[in-house]
């Protein structure tokens, strides 16, 4: 299944579209872009999600990520 990805912190933004299995967890779609779930503000149906691990994505829908921080 196919899922958008809003890199919303890139200048300018931009979109990717990823290639996961169905049932997918947003922590999986991060792992495809190499991005730690850790290291991201992920929003998701407009919420900004706090548990990646336990939310699935669906084909066709968008998740943004917001900001990176490196940490540090």
């Amino acid at each position: 299944m196919k899922v958008k990805v809003l890199l919303k912190y890139d200048i300018p933004p931009r979109e990717e579209i990823i290639e996961v299995k169905e049932g997918a967890t947003i922590v999986e779609v991060l792992y495809k872009l190499g991005i730690r779930y850790d290291s991201v503000i992920i929003s998701y149906k407009s919420r900004i999600i706090y548990e990646p691990f336990s939310v699935k994505v669906k084909e066709g829908e968008s998740i943004e990520i917001l900001q990176l921080s490196d940490g540090g």
